[in-house]
């Protein structure tokens, strides 16, 4: 799935919308503001390679 506008997302919001988000990722971890380094949010939501 892609943003339907085209938008760059994020890689972590990327694999969530195409159902690939870890196994224990909460919707606690969710709704905390992310990082605004994009690698510092692929670390915080689980995310381990591009």
């Amino acid at each position: 799935m892609r943003c339907s506008d085209g938008a760059n997302l994020p890689l972590w919001m990327q694999r969530i919308l195409d159902g690939h988000q870890p196994v224990g990722l909460t919707v606690r971890q969710l709704l905390d503001p992310p990082p605004i380094d994009w690698a510092e949010q692929r670390r915080q939501f689980g995310i381990t390679s591009a």
